[in-house]
């Protein structure tokens, strides 16, 4: 539904090329940040637990030596050991070092396509003589 809304009331250039229309088109700009954070959160704590409910589950039956990750939580049989477990893998997998050794890009970070300057703005850079 949301798909056909913006095709009849955005233009197939800001489709296509406008990176944020989005957000433009939200009633907050916030909100679409917000929802693609939550996305993301609820992905990776699927993942985490999902994971860890596996390993358990392999544990248990005894297909790798795992036998410390058998046991779940005394009350509904979390499986905590797991979770730290997984949890300590995940951070130990992501980057420290931040962004700062990445590759750029020639035309620098990733944006929308340059749109034209106005006719106000081009008469007020300066020319050279």
């Amino acid at each position: 539904m949301l798909i056909f809304g913006q095709a009849g009331s955005v233009d197939r250039g800001a489709l296509q090329y406008d990176l944020s229309a989005m957000q433009h088109l939200c009633v907050r700009e916030g909100f679409v940040v917000l929802g693609v954070a939550t996305a993301c959160l609820s992905t990776a704590l699927g993942s985490m637990f999902g994971s860890a409910r596996i390993m358990q589950a392999i544990a248990r039956d005894r297909i790798f030596p795992l036998s410390f990750f058998a046991h779940g939580a005394a009350h509904g049989d979390e499986p905590r050991r797991a979770i730290v477990l997984s949890y300590t893998v995940a951070q130990a997998s992501l980057p420290h070092r931040g962004t700062r050794n990445l590759p750029r890009s020639p035309q620098g970070p990733l944006v929308s396509p340059r749109r034209p300057a106005s006719s106000s703005a081009a008469s007020t850079r300066s020319r050279p003589s």
